[in-house]
């Protein structure tokens, strides 16, 4: 199955249901697409496990897929790159320019979480602002694509098999992912909180000042007000004076 690109006078033949059925084309579309899910979902979603577990795995995948990315693009515009300038082309050179300042933002996040206190606002604004053009201008480019009219050589069933098989790609890759991150969630245990002390804690300045030096005090309000009522009954209004200046 080809599909026919000019330059010119010449004509450029190019395997498109090949260019589907790559193994490398769907890689790259489900890895694209679990970025984009757990990108989103970080602005979309509450605070979670889900998510918190997503930005990790959005920021180790996104690394691993450096070489990957760059590979299938040198690929692609090696293939698809030639004959003249069309619409087609143009949408994948825009979104080229999104996915390449998405990308490089997205580094000096990973580098800015690393090293600095806080990562950089512009910076953040910059990646949700390319990561939304991407995923815009890309759907755009692959639909513009795939209705499009070919001049084929054979059947056209092989070249719609061939895009099936790419849809399974994208869909099963970034769908499997996305289970790991939420198996990942599922799978969490808060540590528990302890709120007693060990039987060799040093207690050096009294059993009332746990924490001293320091001027942490422990958080009893929970029980510490009704307790304070059922005392003062117990001891009545006539020492109740006393009882207060024994607290202070």
């Amino acid at each position: 199955m080809t599909t026919t690109q000019t330059r010119g006078a010449s004509a450029v033949l190019v395997d498109a249901a090949r260019e589907w059925r790559s193994s490398l084309t769907g890689l790259i579309s489900a890895l694209l697409v679990f970025e984009s899910i757990t990108g989103f979902a970080i602005y979309l979603l509450p605070f979670s496990e889900f998510n918190q577990f997503g930005v990790i795995l959005h920021t180790l995948i996104g690394i691993l897929m450096l070489l990957p990315v760059v590979w299938f693009m040198v690929r692609h515009w090696l293939v698809r790159g030639k004959g003249n300038l069309s619409h087609y082309q143009l949408l994948g050179y825009v979104s080229l320019a999104f996915l390449a300042v998405c990308t490089v933002s997205g580094l000096v996040l990973t580098w800015q979480g690393i090293v600095g206190p806080r990562i950089n606002y512009n910076w953040d604004v910059i990646h949700l602002l390319t990561g939304i053009g991407l995923v815009l201008f890309l759907v755009i480019h692959l639909a513009t694509v795939i209705v499009r009219k070919v001049n084929t050589d054979s059947s056209p069933g092989s070249l719609l098999h061939a895009r099936r098989r790419f849809y399974l790609y994208s869909t099963l890759g970034s769908g499997v992912l996305l289970a790991v991150c939420g198996l990942w969630a599922t799978l969490y245990q808060e540590p528990p909180a302890i709120s007693g002390f060990s039987d060799d804690y040093n207690w050096r300045f009294g059993e009332d000042r746990p924490f001293a030096p320091s001027l942490a005090r422990l958080d009893n309000s929970a029980w510490h007000d009704a307790f304070q009522q059922q005392v003062l009954k117990v001891i009545g209004n006539e020492k109740q004076a006393a009882y207060f200046a024994a607290l202070e």
